[in-house]
């Protein structure tokens, strides 16, 4: 199974990570060209921001699909955000069945008024089909390809029905069919394969309704579209000469202890870190952090596939929850061009648990097929929170040096 873990998880203790080093002002006077302007490849936002739900017709379904799956069907009074329907009336040595459909909307908060959130959804979808280990899944859960945004399905033999779940942006919907069939005085179950093909048909029907993508839905994991990489060594991941620009002791990376972080994906990971200078200070300290996540190819998917998911997962999150600890301002958000198969970086100020700390980082987050690679620049300089242009410059630096190293 595979679910969350957020990799920008030490990014919550960086003012407590960060061991303070004294360096004065020359932190921010030589940094080799990335003290400038604010330098790295911005790009137009990719994703569309996420439109209000609204419920659609008869819960997506044609009319020809529901007399399909369901002979004779008639529909129960719709509660919420569910439809159900059940066969009209059992004959013998005919079949019968019920279906239902339920819809979620993913919320950035906990009210129901907060704005439609895909990393909600996301969170909801995970829930739903037993990635996190909130409600144990009852059978196997199965990736389904060519089926809106994500999709994912498994039969329950014990309950005789088939049950998807598939995400339309911010949107989680729900598909729950049985099918069976008289015989004589008793009824018995058809079994998987007409539990599942109606289903997924169902499933056709509601993902476009909601505006997603349908192609051919196949199940099972699909292969990378490239080879996974291995896990590298993070601590080999920037060249000497950067980290001499970047203020660090290139000789060896510092001695550090990192707090206890849940690990839900399942993913390794790899890290390392610099410092810069030698003394203890409250006002001037700076370090920069590599941490890598390494997705492996299982019968959930692959690798690459699982990065790309936790990478979006992370993004929308960002942009969507006004940042993961709630003080990230909408211009700290940026979406990337390089390094990498996809990239954002983001600004912070100030401890989260202490935001009267005089503190900042720079974060560079890309994934280059089945790793996620964070790269972070943080400190304080002359008591006040290193600035935004010197702090990602510094990251983004990090970062393309991380990327070569990568591409060999």
């Amino acid at each position: 199974m595979w679910g969350r873990r957020r990799l920008v998880a030490l990014a919550a203790g960086g003012g407590a990570l960060a061991i303070t080093l004294g360096m004065g002002a020359a932190l921010l006077i030589d940094g080799g060209g990335a003290d400038g302007p604010l330098d790295i490849p911005r790009i137009a936002d990719p994703y569309p921001t996420p439109s209000r739900f609204t419920m659609p017709k008869n819960c997506g379904l044609r009319t020809a699909t529901l007399h399909k799956v369901l002979p004779d069907p008639e529909a129960a009074p719709r509660i919420g955000d569910r439809c159900s329907f059940h066969t009209g009336r059992l004959r013998p040595n005919a079949r019968y069945g019920r279906l239902s459909v339920a819809f979620s909307v993913g919320k950035s908060g906990p009210h129901d008024d907060e704005k439609p959130s895909v990393a909600g959804a996301m969170t909801s979808f995970d829930v739903a089909t037993g990635r996190v280990d909130i409600a144990p899944a009852q059978g196997q859960w199965q990736t389904v390809s060519g089926l809106a945004d994500e999709a994912a399905v498994h039969y329950d033999a014990t309950n005789d029905h088939a049950e998807v779940v598939l995400r339309v942006q911010a949107v989680k919907a729900h598909i729950t069919y049985a099918i069976g069939e008289a015989v004589g005085e008793e009824t018995r179950p058809l079994g998987e394969k007409p539990a599942v093909d109606g289903a997924l048909g169902v499933a056709a029907d509601v993902a476009r309704a909601l505006g997603g993508k349908v192609g051919t839905p196949t199940v099972g994991a699909r292969p990378g579209s490239a080879a996974a990489l291995p896990a590298p060594e993070p601590c080999g991941l920037i060249s000497p000469a950067t980290l001499r620009k970047l203020g660090m002791k290139p000789t060896a990376p510092a001695e550090h202890d990192t707090p206890d972080h849940p690990n839900l994906t399942g993913a390794n990971e790899e890290r390392c870190y610099w410092r810069a200078g030698a003394a203890e200070s409250e006002t001037d300290h700076a370090a920069l952090w590599v941490l890598v996540q390494i997705f492996s190819d299982d019968t959930q998917g692959s690798g690459e596939d699982k990065a790309e998911r936790d990478f979006l997962k992370t993004y929308h999150e960002l942009r969507e929850r006004d940042g993961i600890f709630g003080h990230l301002a909408p211009r700290n958000f940026h979406p990337l061009s390089a390094p990498g198969d996809q990239a954002v970086a983001y600004y912070l100020v100030g401890a989260p648990t202490d935001p009267r700390r005089k503190w900042s980082e720079g974060v560079v987050l890309f994934r280059v097929r089945n790793l996620l690679v964070q790269v972070v620049f943080e400190g304080v300089s002359g008591g006040e929170p290193i600035p935004e242009a010197v702090a990602l410059n510094r990251a983004y630096l990090g970062a393309k040096d991380a990327a070569a190293a990568l591409a060999g």
